[in-house]
């Protein structure tokens, strides 16, 4: 048995029927020209909402993660630096960490300093007290970068810092202020040897 409200259709769709019947009627009386510009336009309208919707919060949104990076690189050394030391201490040695352990410690520490790709880092012949040496060459890096990651390893790693010979970088015979070149010199302490 049929019931009024089966057989009717809903009102929504009779206005959605006759507002879309009433379109037709419009757009079969432009001209073939006026459908161009109009089709142009929409399609200009629709990369409009694309733009403002999809594509321009998202570069935003990249650009405050690469503001944001450095810190949180920052913090990511000082968080390493705590699980260092609570290892360390797990294992009665008060922070020395195994001597093996120290040339990918020492890479670990200028990647989350953000100078991994600007710095080269090889191991040296042993000083004049047997010591383990580690070379670490600059090139037009960060400044700040270079003197906050100096100033955490020692603490870090238990290295020490033998020499530092840095300069400013030149670039065309112009110094670049803020970047530096040149080398500094890490030994591991007797104990790690």
């Amino acid at each position: 048995m049929n019931t009024p409200t089966s057989q009717a259709t809903p009102a929504w769709k009779q206005n959605l029927e006759q507002s879309s019947e009433r379109l037709r009627a419009w757009w079969s009386q432009r001209e073939p020209r006026e459908r161009k510009l109009l089709q142009a336009g929409g399609l200009a309208v629709a990369l409009a909402l694309v733009w403002l919707i999809g594509i321009k919060p998202a570069l935003g949104a990249i650009e405050q993660a690469d503001k944001r990076l450095p810190q949180l690189q920052a913090t990511a050394l000082k968080v390493d630096a705590v699980i260092r030391e609570a290892q360390a201490l797990r294992r009665g040695q008060s922070g020395s960490i195994p001597a093996e352990e120290l040339t990918p410690a020492l890479q670990s520490s200028l990647q989350r300093a953000g100078l991994s790709e600007l710095a080269t880092l090889r191991e040296t012949e042993a000083g004049m007290d047997g010591a383990r040496q580690w070379e670490v060459l600059l090139e037009n890096a960060s400044a700040g970068r270079v003197i906050e990651w100096l100033a955490d390893v020692p603490a870090l790693l238990h290295v020490q810092t033998r020499s530092v010979d840095l300069s400013r970088t030149r670039i065309d015979g112009r110094d670049r202020p803020g970047s530096v070149t040149g080398k500094i010199i890490l030994a591991a302490p007797q104990e790690n040897a």
